[in-house]
């Protein structure tokens, strides 16, 4: 079975516009946990690659229903432009817990992606 998320943010995809590169990235973090719920899919291990899939670890790990999945994380674009960073005033629009998250997402003024999925 395949899924596909059509939404016009998607237009086109690694747009230099950074308001609408966030918009993708917050929009495909928060449609993975809600699909699998949907779903009914509880997945013993939920592997996710590069950076920007950073977004759907809050939303899994806080949770209950994915209590019991372990998240796998790979990284194939060692290149900065592969790893996503934004504006740091930008942090509110991810909808996560401020106190819980940002000292993850934000360093040196900046949403770091990359940085971030890889404490979580």
């Amino acid at each position: 079975m395949v899924y596909g998320l059509a939404n016009h943010i998607f237009d086109l995809l690694y747009t230099p516009d950074r308001w609408q590169r966030i918009q993708q990235e917050i929009i495909f973090g928060k449609t993975v946990p809600l699909l699998l719920k949907t779903l009914g899919i509880k997945p013993d291990i939920l592997w996710l690659n590069e950076s920007h899939t950073s977004i759907s670890i809050p939303a899994i790990r806080d949770d209950f229903y994915f209590d019991e999945t372990k998240i796998h994380f790979t990284l194939h674009t060692p290149d900065p432009s592969g790893m996503e960073k934004f504006y740091e005033q930008w942090f509110d629009e991810l909808k996560i817990d401020r106190e819980k998250y940002y000292q993850i997402f934000v360093k040196d003024n900046c949403i770091d992606f990359t940085r971030a999925i890889m404490f979580l």
